[in-house]
């Protein structure tokens, strides 16, 4: 299993492109932390989580929104003390596409 990391603020479709290329690379059983230091809603009232969700299916993306901005190492540091179980914990930056076969 491999807990995949991801901080973010407020922007969606980088987010959208980012998870859709780790699924596609992925070979080994994941679950993806989206870490929100944004904002929990948008404009019209939809929170990130939904989203999300309406992206991706919820048992594989699970979005955690941070209290404020704590930055991307902060973001990192919460999930690592609240929420990582997977033996092995990849930290992926917003604007990565990650390509088939990394691992």
């Amino acid at each position: 299993m491999v807990d995949i990391l991801i901080p973010t603020w407020n922007n969606a479709q980088m987010l959208i492109a980012c998870i859709t290329s780790l699924m596609r690379a992925q070979e080994y059983p994941y679950h993806i932390y989206v870490l929100n230091n944004g904002m929990a809603t948008d404009e019209q009232g939809v929170t990130f989580e939904d989203f999300l969700h309406r992206q991706f299916q919820k048992s594989l993306v699970s979005v955690h929104q941070m209290e404020g901005n704590v930055g991307w190492m902060g973001a990192l540091n919460w999930a690592w003390t609240h929420i990582v179980e997977a033996p092995i914990v990849m930290a992926v930056s917003l604007g990565s596409s990650i390509l088939p076969n990394f691992c």
